[in-house]
């Protein structure tokens, strides 16, 4: 059973101007599901790579902090100024990193939502097109 009433449909020229519309309307949501696909996709990469990242700074932090807390006072002075330094960085990098979060999990979420609906609408409007297409055929066989 058809979904759209495609019966109101009389002539050809009315068919062409509702494949026009759809068709543009089509050509502008496969651009929005590719975008939106293309921007969650990049979201959760950089998130899983800004995770990895993290970690690896957290063991940088945690390495330094027990180097330096197990140098001896009697230890080369600049040694100990070497690995101070070493962990200041350490924690600048791991604080950089906690601070810039990529997308939070809502708006992960709100990016898949996105993509949902696209796809939604891109479905609903090829069902439309496919549709049009059928009564134009059936104007033109002579019904």
């Amino acid at each position: 059973m058809p979904e759209f009433l495609m019966d109101n449909l009389l002539t050809v020229a009315e068919c062409d101007d509702a494949l026009d519309y759809a068709t543009a309307e089509k050509r502008d949501l496969d651009r929005k599901l590719y975008n939106e696909q293309f921007a969650a996709e990049d979201a959760t990469d950089s998130a899983e790579t800004r995770a990895k990242k993290l970690a690896t700074a957290n063991k940088k932090v945690t390495m330094y902090t027990d180097i330096v807390a197990g140098l001896d006072p009697s230890d080369d002075a600049d040694e100990r100024r070497i690995q101070q330094r070493a962990l200041r960085r350490a924690t600048d990098r791991r604080d950089e990193l906690a601070d810039n979060r990529s997308l939070s999990p809502v708006e992960l979420l709100k990016r898949a939502l996105e993509v949902a609906q696209a796809q939604a609408q891109l479905g609903k409007t090829t069902t439309f097109i496919a549709e049009a297409t059928a009564r134009k055929a059936a104007i033109l066989a002579g019904g």
